[in-house]
């Protein structure tokens, strides 16, 4: 679960690996990818989530942010943000934030509004003490349970599309050929796409369509 772990990082060279949890969404994983990255640039493995939290070790929470720091400045480049309309008409002085506005430049950067939250207050554009108390609010919507079946069915995964959209096409097009062409079982073809094998078939359509 992304409550549970976001990412986690292996330092081993000249190979080092990192591993994203694919039920974070899109933009989440790309933050959590280049968090890891960071870990491995820093020559550290680590298993990670994105909670700076002051009880840890003073030179592990050092580290948890500058990953964090790296990974939302390399998605939201300084110039970038503090030329937005939104953030030069916005009182330097202000560390409070609305939702909406947090929302709205997130949805410019393709990224979440933490990782606008975070960028605003390495700018100095927001208070450590804002930050925090968003960043608490967030977690505990999210460790809220989720509404009934009727909420489950209408945001219900398209588990077969997102097989494509997270391994790509070529990828999954080499494990599709070699199962059509009698060199991988229809178990090993639904455990290298990370599917149940009755929604093969509905990977080799998505590709066929596109």
């Amino acid at each position: 679960m992304p409550k549970e772990i976001l990412g986690f990082s292996i330092k081993e060279r000249p190979l080092p690996v990192i591993a994203v949890n694919r039920k974070l969404a899109p933009n989440g994983r790309t933050f959590t990818l280049l968090h890891e990255l960071a870990h491995v640039l820093l020559d550290e493995s680590a298993i990670c989530d994105i909670d700076e939290d002051e009880s840890r070790p003073p030179e592990e929470q050092h580290k948890e942010v500058l990953c964090n720091a790296i990974a939302a400045a390399a998605l939201v480049p300084r110039e970038a943000l503090l030329a937005e309309d939104l953030v030069t008409a916005h009182p330097a002085n202000l560390g409070e934030w609305a939702d909406n506005e947090l929302d709205s430049l997130a949805r410019t950067f393709s990224v979440s509004t933490h990782v606008i939250l975070r960028r605003l207050l390495t700018e100095g554009r927001t208070t450590k003490a804002f930050y925090a108390a968003s960043h608490d609010r967030w977690r505990t919507m999210l460790e809220q349970p989720k509404g009934g079946a009727d909420s489950d069915d209408k945001f219900r995964r398209n588990m077969p599309q997102e097989v494509v959209s997270d391994l790509g096409r070529r990828f999954t097009s080499l494990i599709l050929d070699s199962y059509e062409n009698s060199r991988m079982s229809l178990s090993d073809v639904s455990r290298f796409l990370g599917i149940r094998a009755e929604g093969v078939q509905k990977v080799r359509e998505i590709m066929l369509r596109s």
